[in-house]
């Protein structure tokens, strides 16, 4: 007896050894796969950090849709991706990049559809964070079935709007797929509707700015032609308001704004500054014999052959003063050297041989008188005009024709 109860002793020690030996297995065995597990989805979870890195560099939503199927696949073994845009207000879906039965990238952006009614989309678009999985679905390309096998969404959001969602399927190699697929899945739908939210934003930034680029570019070379055609008006303004109307030579406004300037000049440089005064001569009896207009042509054609001769003389004006009287200022210029530019003035006029039946000699002649000065600073330019007026009214009283010299020390002219 004592033998037999020792023998089922040990077989009970054997056996419990056994199963204790057994457990022990199967608990390491557990671990293993427990272990291999967690490893899977460590190395799912760095492959998605380095696809999510690379999507953040792309250049722009095209760029960003195609390498989100490339490397999505690739990264994550699956045998099919697509991404489709949603249009709600239009309740309608648009593709991008996606993967044919062959497992080739194709760009589909062409593709465009309805919406589908069905409760794979209904539950996939009604549920953020979420991926939604049919077992022994149909798998299409296009419209097209071209097989079955598992089929999984995840719609991506901005906020609370729905913009699109991420397909995938087996039709390829018809693995099953993981829970670890799944939930990297999920977080890669995240961060590709996340990068799409930021790619988006950055273009209508990006075109905003240029749009307002191009539109201040606008406004400014608008800006800048008004300024310039307005500056044209200004200058044309400018001119016609220092141009005498009927001969186009200066007016009186320019002669009274050079005189002040050129007689501050001569008083700074104690400079002589010589005024000639020209009247047309016995030119209302001219009026009176071929009519006003003829006399308008009669004073056009002095004016233009005079100032064409002053223009010689640097720095020089010639103006109509009024009616028919003219004035020729000349800085830096002399007694003797305005002596000769009266006489000069004086034979191009009779060079003219204007007609005027009326007078002696038979044609239109002028008197001149001038003045010089060098400002003193006691007096103004007004002396130098009443001194050549002076002058002119001498030269007219002694017969015309003719051109005299005020001198102030001397009442009568030379």
């Amino acid at each position: 007896m004592l033998i037999l109860a020792s023998d089922i002793s040990a077989r009970v020690l054997r056996k419990e050894s056994l199963d204790h030996h057994l457990t022990r297995r199967s608990v390491e065995a557990e671990l293993e796969v427990r272990k291999h597990s967690i490893s899977e989805y460590l190395s799912l979870l760095r492959r998605l950090q380095e696809l999510t890195l690379a999507l953040s560099k792309a250049s722009d939503l095209d760029q960003l849709y195609h390498d989100a199927i490339l490397l999505g696949r690739k990264n994550l073994a699956i045998d099919r991706m697509a991404i489709f845009l949603t249009d709600f207000s239009k309740n309608t879906m648009q593709g991008t990049y996606g993967t044919d039965p062959d497992g080739n990238l194709v760009q589909r952006s062409d593709f465009t559809s309805p919406i589908p009614d069905h409760p794979l989309v209904n539950e996939a678009l009604s549920r953020k964070d979420h991926v939604v999985v049919k077992e022994n679905a149909p798998l299409y390309f296009g419209t097209k079935q071209v097989g079955t096998g598992w089929n999984a969404m995840i719609a991506m959001w901005n906020g609370d709007e729905c913009i699109g969602w991420l397909a995938a399927d087996n039709l390829i190699n018809q693995r099953g797929l993981t829970e670890h697929q799944k939930e990297i899945l999920k977080l890669f739908g995240v961060a590709l509707g996340q990068q799409i939210v930021i790619k988006r934003n950055h273009e209508q930034l990006t075109s905003l700015n240029a749009q307002l680029e191009e539109r201040v570019l606008k406004r400014t070379t608008e800006l800048r032609e008004t300024n310039r055609a307005l500056g044209d008006v200004n200058r044309r303004l400018e001119q016609w308001s220092m141009q005498d109307g009927l001969t186009g030579v200066a007016n009186r406004r320019l002669f009274d704004l050079t005189l002040a300037r050129d007689w501050k000049k001569a008083l700074e440089n104690q400079e002589p500054l010589s005024l000639i005064m020209i009247d047309v001569d016995h030119f209302k009896l001219f009026n009176d014999t071929y009519g006003h207009l003829e006399g308008d042509h009669c004073l056009r054609k002095i004016a233009i052959s005079l100032e064409k001769l002053v223009e010689a003389y640097k720095k020089s004006l010639f103006t109509r003063y009024g009616g028919e009287e003219f004035a020729c200022l000349l800085p830096n210029t002399d007694t003797q050297r305005a002596r000769a530019v009266a006489a000069e003035l004086q034979a191009a006029v009779g060079q003219l041989a204007l007609t005027h039946e009326g007078v002696e000699k038979g044609k239109v002649t002028i008197s001149l008188g001038y003045h010089t000065l060098t400002p003193d600073g006691l007096s103004e330019a007004d002396r130098l005009i009443e001194g050549a007026d002076r002058a002119l009214y001498m030269a007219k009283k002694c017969g015309r024709d003719q051109f005299y010299q005020w001198d102030e020390q001397n009442v009568d002219p030379k």
